[in-house]
Parts: structure tokens; sequence; C-alpha cells
């Protein structure tokens, strides 16, 4: 990417051009172009968009990642927060751990 041309001096991958705003739609669609032009299938931008999102949530609160995410309330932000980095995540993934290793022997143990 550091190669190819720049708009207007822009370090953007994504710029405003003289067709209009950049908007989320429009970033989409030439998301989608460069895409295809790599040879890249079943990617979608909204792909990174959660990816960026989930591994911001180990280290950010609920209202950092709704204001990253531009939505008005904290519900959405904490879908992100659940699946990565949170007390309830790391809990169910002892639990399952635990879980496993004393069935290991083939009946749970206290």
């Amino acid at each position: 990417m550091r190669s190819l041309p720049r708009l207007n001096r822009n370090d953007h991958v994504f710029a405003v051009d003289a067709r209009g705003p950049l908007t989320y739609r429009t970033v989409r669609t030439h998301f989608a172009a460069a895409a295809r032009l790599a040879g890249l299938t079943d990617v979608r931008l909204h792909d990174l968009r959660r990816t960026a999102m989930t591994n911001a949530a180990a280290g950010v609160s609920p209202h950092v990642l709704r204001d990253l995410l531009g939505h008005k309330t904290t519900a959405a932000a904490d879908r992100y927060v659940r699946e990565v980095g949170s007390p309830v995540a790391d809990a169910r993934r002892a639990i399952g751990a635990a879980m496993a290793a004393a069935m290991v022997g083939g009946e749970a143990r206290d």
C-alpha cells in the first residue's frame, strides 16, 4: 500500500475525493473493490471493524468502545466486552477448563 499513489497527498487508504464526501457506504464500496482486486473472497469491511473493536475491548471501557463505534448506547459495545477480556468471559473459560480437566478421569471432582 505504501507504493500506491496518494490522492491530494492524503496518507489514508480511503480518502475524500472530488466525487463526494467520505461515508461508510463509500468506504465499503471501495473496500469491496480493493478486496476483489486483491483476490480476497468472503471478506467485508464490517469484519475488520468487528476485529478491531474486539481487540480494543481488552483494554478499554464499554463507554470508549461505544464512542469508537459511533453508537448512542453501550449495548452494542457490551457484546465486544463480553467476547474478550471480561471477567465473565474469563470465568467461563476457567470453569470450562476445570470441567474438561475433571472429566478426563471419567467423573467430575469437587
